[in-house]
């Protein structure tokens, strides 16, 4: 199921880049604040000794050339199913270039690429062999479909596939909805980022 889906996410992605139209804006002419709320659709093998409750992703994103950048942190709390593994909270902290296309009615869907620091906080260290902290190398792929609600606020569905490159690799699948509120960027702040 996770290679399917990550082909399909790949061909959206080529697609993209390869061969979309993007209306080309200035770099750091707008910044997105982004805000959604997370729900993990599997983590595969990690399903028999964790439950991933929901999560919660702020981002901050901005045009930059040929794509969209922005950086951004995903929260999940990953609950124990069994008393030999800790709870623990993971902090994604995450850079991401992706390509919008316009679609019909201000809407548009994007595809892009992320990647970054997978950290993991484990509760009640004393009774097991974990450390109470660990930080993995994450990679992963998104697409996302947005929609105008207001002048300058957006609605969005997102998904992720994300690998993070711990001893045994744990593969993520989420899905996410939020908002994204722009605006031009000061003047300022342009100067600065350029």
């Amino acid at each position: 199921m996770y290679i399917k889906g990550l082909l399909i996410l790949l061909f959206f992605i080529t697609a993209s880049f390869c061969g979309a139209q993007e209306s080309v804006q200035n770099p750091f002419s707008t910044i997105g604040i982004n805000a959604s709320f997370n729900r993990s659709i599997s983590i595969e093998d990690l399903d028999e000794f964790w439950e991933a409750d929901y999560g919660v992703s702020v981002r901050f994103e901005t045009p930059f050339y040929f794509s969209h950048v922005s950086l951004g942190l995903d929260y999940t709390k990953f609950t124990s199913k069994k008393n030999l593994q800790p709870d623990f909270n993971s902090f994604f902290l995450s850079m991401m270039l992706n390509r919008k296309l316009d679609l019909f009615s201000g809407t548009n869907i994007s595809a892009g690429i992320k990647f970054g620091t997978f950290i993991m906080l484990f509760d009640d260290t004393d009774a097991t062999e974990f450390e109470s902290t660990e930080s993995e190398l994450a990679i992963g792929a998104n697409v996302k479909f947005e929609a105008p609600i207001l002048k300058n606020i957006r609605l969005y569905l997102s998904t992720d596939f994300t690998t993070v490159f711990t001893n045994k690799r744990m593969k993520l699948w989420d899905a996410s909805g939020g908002i994204i509120y722009t605006f031009v960027t000061p003047k300022w702040l342009k100067d600065f980022l350029e």
